[in-house]
């Protein structure tokens, strides 16, 4: 008998396992790999790159490589090195060692077709054959069976006679010993009664009864029909001796005095009624309660009556039944002895009963025997008749049981056989359809493995088409084009992917403005609270109605972005950023900001139409430009702590990140050892069940053996190794799936931008993953490449750039030195940065990529709950509160809105900007806007949308990722335009539609207030130059009052400055200021000149004009102006020649109107009679703010 499994194969024999792996296998490569290596091992890695180079099989993937080695005993771990496999003989010691040496992986391969030990191949036999030997066998069986039952059915008849004759002489035998065992049962009980009656004789007689009594009542009893009165007369003599009931008993009355009689009370619940006394069934309950309550106390206590009037009976009759009861014993006993009697003599007569005819059944049948060795005759027929006949006599009934049940064994001998005989051709039958349901699997199983294998090459193939993606969208466009039409269909006809064109999406107006506006409107969700912006600009709609409106509060809302960027760290240290910021009022506010903005160069149209209209004409358009200028101008702010903020949120994104990386590694290793587990646990049953089937094979073969051994005839062993190998190679391939399954659930990772895990692949992905899952071949995952952290870089000036280290006087050299200075401070500027913006970028990809995971869990969910119907609503919850705390931190943390992505025309997608989350906005490449407003819509691009592209595979996975909520708000949306329309058709059919609240427009107050400001400046620089020429003719009178009376200069100068204010006061155009304006200046400058000229000059000037002539000057005018009349040089921040407008307050000194004849000129210019009232303004505040200094310090230090 031949025996193919491997199991039997012993686990000390290195050489036998070695020569029976077959070349090619995984094992077998493992085995040489490792027996090469010796006792240093190898680490499985370096497995597969030996086996690659020498061209051996090493599996589909390195899991594969290490659940063999894990599953052969033979291969094990190194002690010290644990990451390191080796054959287990070589740590067994040296013989071991030798011997694995020496061992030659596959010089004897015992599969299937070949004999354990032999090098021989068996031959192999086909279906039919198999088919036919199967039918010989079941044949063979049938014939043996049917010889079987014959011989059995001649045994039996033989051994009838024996057996019935057997049968009667056990059966006499038995007899007998049953009477004697029975005769000396009934000595025994004799004796037995005996004693009892002595023993209850000397009781009694020792209670008090004599004798001769005790005589007289076994006399009477013998008699037939006599009562034992004698012995109730023994009674009443005893009882009258005092051994009677006792005295009188106790009446009802007593008895329920005693301390455990039940009591009459009632509980309190039912003493009073409490309840509602106007509920009669309430009412009728409770009475009926009560009445229940009596009756069951009445009974209670009739029932301890009788109980204790038994009591006391029996108590009083207890002395009274002893003496009895003495009696009636030794009654009782003298008639057991006397049955006991009856019973002994009966057996003996038994006994000897059988004996007689026991001798007489042995002589019979002795004769009977005898008779039948003679030969066969009349004469000994009619003898063996007679003889029959005595038997039948002596023994009649038990003949014939004894040939009834010899003739029933004899019929369950042959139905044996039969059912014998039926097994072993049902087990030929059966053998049979096996070898047919065998080769039938077999064949099944190879076009199994053809189909799996065409399978596996479709795939193959299919991966490496795919793993060339994903690639630049033209490419793609340009490559999916040319197939299609190689293949003469339309794109969009294309398997598996097709190539869609692109929904279109409906135009927006004034998209550009939308865009602006919902840029407003993000920053103010950001920082409106940090600026005090009013909640409603939190959305384009309320930023929107705040600039049409054009109102207080959008003069509010340029205030609140205005104040930050005149912050240092936003405008630049200047005297004009300072100026600015001291001139600040409701009328100059709008020059402030374009002269902000002029400053910084930004602000678009809103610049220029700020400096030639008023700002209540300015467009929607135009006011957005600039506020979106000041807003971006606001990021750099320090005292209103949004650069701060700024840096914070990007820290606590960062944090976040990390915190999110960390949460889903953990459940990534959470999920992993579940699954681990999961997979041990299939492995032990799986091993289990091995176990049970070699234990089986084991117990099958010493079975075997044994019966061999015995003699015996034993069947066939069935060949069931084909089988077993099936099913090793089965669970080796569902371990394999099993394995791959779990890969393919493990994130790849993005080594592009940091070392983040990616979210998993979507919900459509997955399921055709999970159903193609035990028919193809899984891809390897991708090996993670660690990314070397970067280097900070620090933005730091040179050593020679930090501090000037030329000569002092060198100007040349000081002012290059300078220009270089601010050239690379520049330039570091712009690299920190750039550095910045990537490093932000980076942040909002990372926020992305985490977003991503938030909507693909969303999707699992969402797909749940189609399965279970009853968990939606939960689901839904849990998932919408997940969302709104992520939303929530995502918000804390978010400074902008980044784009989704971009497609294949490199249109750039919007969600969620200005508040807005139920519409999708695309910005084309040439700043025009569109927008998706319908669910269908985006379906349909998303749809459109080929995962091959770069742009569009990253736009793709971003609108799945917020797909769900994307749909939500398209409904919510819906659902409130169908609430407003039916709210409007409630108002018309009521007659009281609703009423829009009429905006205010402060246009023209604005342009009045501008004026009215440009004239109380003026007003107060002419009080001021009045309150001058006061104070020096008041220093003139106090040092010459002769002199002081006839000065008539300074009478006509203050008499000029009373004028000129009142002209000022009654100017209305804006012309009339203008040149009132420039009058002014004049005055003043004119005012300065002479304040600041010399005693000389003086006294020249006063004689030519009382000669009345003309003085010329030495020097011009233009002789005053500085070397640095520059405008770069005037732009130029730190000037350490100038003193700031607080060293002037401060030191009191007279200081000109202006530090340079540049910025006068530059003042001058300015002034127009083009420009708005707010212009006018303005530049009237810049006049008094730098004149008031002038003339206070001439007042207070008259010439």
């Amino acid at each position: 008998d031949d025996d193919d499994d491997d199991d039997d194969e012993p686990k000390d024999d290195i050489k036998r396992f070695a020569a029976r792996l077959r070349p090619g296998t995984l094992k077998h490569t493992c085995f040489v790999l490792l027996q090469r290596a010796g006792r240093d091992g190898l680490e499985t890695n370096a497995m597969l790159e030996t086996a690659e180079k020498e061209g051996l099989y090493v599996g589909k993937n390195r899991n594969v490589l290490t659940t063999t080695l894990s599953h052969e005993p033979w291969f094990v771990h190194k002690p010290d090195v644990k990451s390191h496999w080796c054959i287990r003989s070589f740590l067994e010691g040296p013989e071991a060692t030798e011997a694995c040496l020496a061992a030659k992986p596959g010089s004897e391969p015992a599969g299937p077709g070949r004999a354990k030990g032999s090098g021989k191949p068996r031959k192999t036999l086909t279906a039919e054959e198999k088919m036919a030997q199967a039918a010989e066998r079941a044949k063979k069986a049938t014939e043996k069976a049917a010889r079987s039952a014959a011989s059995t059915a001649a045994k039996v008849q033989a051994k009838i006679e024996a057996k019935i004759h057997a049968q009667l002489t056990k059966g006499n035998d038995d007899r007998l010993k049953k009477a004697a065992k029975q005769l000396a049962a009934e000595t025994a009980n004799v004796a037995k009664h005996q004693t009892a009656l002595e023993a209850a004789e000397a009781k009694a007689v020792a209670a008090g009864v004599a004798k001769e009594d005790l005589e007289k009542c076994a006399e009477e009893t013998n008699k037939k029909g006599a009562k034992a009165k004698p012995a109730k007369a023994i009674a009443a003599a005893k009882a009258n001796a005092g051994a009677g009931p006792g005295g009188p008993g106790k009446s009802a009355t007593e008895i329920l005095k005693e301390p455990g009689a039940p009591s009459t009370e009632l509980p309190e619940r039912l003493t009073i009624y409490t309840g509602d006394q106007g509920d009669r069934h309430k009412l009728m309950a409770w009475k009926k309660e009560v009445d229940k309550f009596k009756e069951k106390i009445e009974r209670e206590r009739d029932a301890y009556v009788q109980k204790r009037r038994k009591q006391l009976r029996t108590e009083n009759a207890k002395e009274g039944a002893a003496t009895g009861k003495l009696i009636a014993d030794y009654i009782k006993c003298f008639e057991n002895l006397e049955k006991a009697k009856i019973n002994h003599f009966k057996a003996e007569e038994i006994l000897r009963h059988l004996k007689e005819k026991s001798e007489l059944l042995k002589e019979t049948l002795h004769m009977k025997a005898e008779l039948a060795k003679e030969k066969l005759d009349a004469k000994n027929a009619k003898a063996m008749a007679e003889l029959e006949a005595k038997l039948a006599k002596l023994e009649g009934k038990k003949m014939d049981e004894a040939k009834a049940a010899i003739e029933k064994e004899r019929n369950k001998e042959m139905a044996k056989a039969e059912r014998e005989a039926q097994r072993k051709a049902e087990k030929a039958e059966r053998d049979r359809v096996k070898e047919e349901e065998k080769a039938a699997r077999a064949a099944a199983r190879e076009a199994e493995f053809a189909a799996r294998r065409k399978q596996k090459e479709d795939a193959k193939k299919a991966r490496q088409r795919e793993l060339k993606y994903p690639i630049d969208d033209d490419t793609l466009r340009t490559e999916l084009l040319a197939e299609a039409a190689e293949k003469g269909i339309k794109p969009e006809e294309l398997t598996p992917h097709p190539y869609r064109e692109l929904p279109k999406p409906t135009p927006i107006a004034d998209g550009a403005l939308v865009a602006d506006e919902a840029a407003l409107a993000d920053f103010f969700e950001v920082f409106g609270e940090t600026l005090g912006v009013s909640v409603t600009l939190n959305t384009a709609e309320g930023v929107r109605k705040v600039i049409v409106g054009c109102g207080k509060e959008l003069m509010d809302l340029y205030g609140c972005l205005l104040r930050p960027t005149l912050e240092v760290s936003v405008v630049g240290k200047s005297r004009n950023a300072a100026r600015w910021k001291r001139i600040l009022s409701d009328a100059t506010w709008p020059e402030v900001v374009r002269q902000v903005l002029k400053r910084k160069k930004c602000g678009k149209t809103g610049v220029e139409a700020l400096g030639k209209r008023p700002w209540g004409d300015l467009s929607p358009g135009e006011h957005t430009h600039a506020l979106l200028a000041l807003s971006d101008l606001c990021l750099n702010s320090v005292e209103y702590q949004i650069k701060p903020m700024i840096d914070t949120r990007m820290a606590a994104a960062h944090k976040l990140k990390s915190q999110r990386i960390n949460d889903y590694i953990a459940d990534c290793q959470r999920r992993k050892a579940i699954e681990n587990k999961a997979k041990e646990k299939r492995k032990a049953i799986r091993a289990k069940k091995a176990a049970e089937r070699r234990a089986e094979r084991e117990a099958k073969k010493a079975a075997r053996e044994a019966a061999l051994a015995a003699g015996q005839k034993v069947e066939d062993e069935d060949d069931d190794d084909e089988d077993d190998d099936d099913d090793e190679s089965d669970e080796e391939g569902d371990g394999n799936m099993d394995m791959d399954a779990d890969m393919d659930d493990a994130p790849d990772v993005d080594v592009k931008e940091e070392d983040e895990p990616e979210p998993e692949p979507a919900e459509e992905e997955k399921t055709k993953a999970k159903a193609a899952k035990k028919a193809e071949v899984k891809k390897e995952p991708k090996k993670e490449v660690k990314k070397e952290p970067e280097v900070e870089p620090t933005f730091e000036l040179p050593a020679h750039l930090v501090a000037y280290d030329g000569h002092p006087d060198d100007r040349k050299a000081l002012m290059a030195w300078r220009a270089e200075h601010n050239r690379v401070s520049q330039q570091l500027e712009n690299a920190r940065r750039e550095y910045e913006k990537k490093k932000r970028s980076e942040a909002r990809k990372i926020l992305e990529r985490e977003k991503m995971e938030r909507m693909r869990k969303e999707e699992e969910e969402e797909q749940k709950r189609l399965e279970a119907e009853r968990l939606e609503k939960a689901k839904e919850m849990e998932a919408r509160k997940k969302e709104e705390k992520r939303m929530k931190e995502d918000a804390d943390v978010a400074v902008r809105v980044r784009p989704l992505g971009q497609d294949r025309d490199r249109n750039t997608y919007w969600w969620g900007i200005g508040g807005v989350k139920a519409a999708l906005y695309v910005e084309d490449i040439n700043g025009k806007w569109f927008v998706y407003t319908t669910r269908q819509e985006v379906k349909d691009l998303m749809d459109a949308l080929h995962h091959w592209g770069v742009r569009e595979r990253k736009l793709k996975q971003e609108l799945k990722r917020r797909i769900h909520t994307i749909n939500a708000e398209f409904r919510r949306e819906a659902r409130e335009r169908e609430d407003a329309a039916a709210d409007a058709a409630r108002r018309a059919a009521s007659g009281y539609p609703k009423r829009e609240p009429r905006e205010r427009s402060a246009a023209a107050t604005g342009e009045k207030d501008a004026l009215a400001a440009a004239r109380r400046f003026m007003e107060a620089l002419c009080t001021y130059a009045e309150a001058a020429v006061g104070a020096r003719r008041s220093k003139k009178s106090a040092e010459d009052p002769a002199a002081a009376a006839t000065d008539t200069q300074s009478n006509a100068d203050a008499q000029h400055w009373r004028a000129f204010k009142g002209r000022a006061g009654a100017a209305e155009a804006h012309q009339d200021v203008a040149h009132l304006l420039l009058e002014l200046e004049d005055a003043l400058y004119a005012m300065q000149k002479i304040e600041f000229m010399s005693a000389e000059e003086m006294e020249a000037r006063a004689a030519a004009k009382e000669a009345g002539e003309d003085y010329e000057s030495e020097e011009s005018d233009a002789d005053d102006d500085f070397d640095d009349d520059d405008e770069d040089l005037w732009e130029e921040e730190n000037q350490p020649f100038h003193e700031s407008h607080e060293d002037k307050i401060r030191t009191g000194m007279i200081y000109p109107i202006w530090d340079t004849h540049f910025e006068r000129r530059t003042w001058r210019e300015a002034v127009s009679e083009r420009l708005p009232a707010t212009a006018l303004a303005f530049q009237a505040a810049c006049l008094e703010d730098c004149a008031a200094i002038f003339l206070k310090a001439v007042a207070r230090h008259p010439r």
